[in-house]
């Protein structure tokens, strides 16, 4: 009998391979991103310019999205990681060399910096995407997914912390050093990966070739029911959820609760917390119920958290009882929301394994992570002018509703062919 526990993965070569350069990699990266954060608001004392550098990090995928996906299932997959791991060790090596040089950068300098390193992101991402579909079974597919989303929680979790006293402790300087080893780490690790190739019979120097793989992968996108609703329902999800966490949560701890510094990194702490529990615990809902159930009520209940947490940020519910009280409510409710939204990321990228051919998945990530890249983007400006003007507790009860709005799209697309398929199957 297989073992197919946690714990076998581990003994996997090419899981444990590919877990311990994507730990190692995204370590260094959060560290970079929030000492980067910190470093933009010390040298502009500007909340718009802070804003600016999260939507120029956006711009590439707007950009290159619709060709990037092609050149990822053109090449080797696992090359492509590697030699962009390797690419982006160098460059923020580089970036290290000049921040010593001349004692610090600019905003413009730190602009180029962030472009350059989410064009090689673009990329990656979709081509690391496909990698974990080769290396295990379809029936173990699920519980990998999860230990990976895990793995990458806990960094999640560890970084900030880690950032916050490397930066504290040392400077700038020092985290882009770590984030450029952290690099070199990962792509070591990855070389050593054995997987299937897979190469494209176009020609990948033609503008021809290139125009018809995208139409390709832009055909199939369309004409998979699946494919194009999921990526629709994020793309209305992504509206509400960016929204309450780069905009709402520190709005609604700062300043409606008042909380120190300290407590709304605990807040941080246990939105981290709740999507470790829900990438544990989507195995064992996998094995009694189908994802797209999983989907359907991960997105339900997300909304319905969210009206939740609208209702006790309105000031008539923090008089009632206290800020203390209200502090320690939604401390629960956010672990609640992403213990949901995990459930939800999980089984959506699942599906979208399940759903595509090898040879296209990298078109198709690509049209997903570009939609969702516009969805963020759209939602952090919206939201940043909606916040300034409307009571922070109407601004979330909107969010819960983009993800309402998302669920009945989602259900009322996909249901009837759930419930035939879950028929056929029982």
């Amino acid at each position: 009998m297989q073992n197919n526990s946690i714990f076998s993965f581990f003994k996997k070569r090419n899981f444990v391979l590919l877990s311990f350069g994507g730990l190692v990699s995204i370590i260094g990266d959060l560290m970079q991103d929030f000492a980067l954060s910190l470093y933009t608001l010390k040298i502009t004392g500007s909340s718009m310019k802070f804003a600016s550098v999260i939507i120029i990090s956006i711009i590439p995928y707007l950009i290159i999205s619709p060709i990037s996906g092609v050149i990822v299932d053109k090449f080797d997959r696992k090359k492509l990681i590697v030699l962009v791991d390797i690419f982006r060790c160098i460059f923020i090596f580089s970036f290290y060399i000049l921040f010593l040089k001349n004692n610090g950068v600019s905003l413009i300098q730190i602009y180029i910096f962030i472009i350059i390193l989410e064009i090689s992101t673009i990329f990656y991402s979709p081509a690391q995407k496909t990698i974990l579909p080769n290396i295990v079974s379809k029936n173990d597919l699920v519980k990998a997914t999860s230990i990976y989303t895990s793995i990458t929680q806990t960094a999640c979790l560890i970084a900030p912390i880690l950032g916050g006293i490397v930066y504290g402790l040392w400077g700038m300087a020092i985290i882009l050093i770590i984030n450029s080893i952290s690099f070199f780490i990962s792509a070591f690790s990855k070389f050593f990966l054995k997987i299937p190739s897979f190469k494209s019979s176009y020609n990948i120097l033609s503008f021809t070739s290139l125009k018809k793989q995208f139409k390709e992968g832009l055909q199939f996108f369309k004409l998979n029911k699946t494919i194009n609703t999921l990526t629709i329902s994020m793309f209305i999800l992504t509206l509400g959820i960016t929204s309450c966490t780069s905009i709402g949560y520190i709005y609604l701890s700062k300043k409606i609760l008042m909380v120190s510094d300290y407590k709304y990194g605990i807040l941080g702490t246990f939105d981290v917390i709740g999507g470790l529990l829900g990438a544990f615990l989507l195995p064992s809902l996998r094995k009694k119920k189908d994802l797209k159930y999983i989907i359907f009520k991960g997105m339900l209940f997300s909304s319905i958290a969210y009206i939740v947490l609208a209702t006790i940020s309105c000031s008539t519910f923090i008089n009632l009882i206290s800020r203390n009280i209200t502090y320690y409510i939604i401390l629960i409710i956010i672990a609640l929301i992403a213990l949901f939204a995990t459930l939800t990321n999980i089984s959506v990228q699942i599906e979208f394994q399940n759903s595509t051919d090898n040879r296209l998945q990298g078109r198709i990530f690509t049209i997903f992570e570009m939609f969702t890249n516009i969805s963020a983007l759209i939602s952090q400006i919206l939201f940043g002018l909606l916040y300034d003007k409307l009571n922070v507790s109407i601004c979330i009860f909107i969010s819960a509703l983009f993800l309402f709005l998302g669920f009945i799209y989602c259900y009322s697309r996909l249901n009837k062919n759930y419930e035939i398929n879950h028929n056929v199957s029982s």
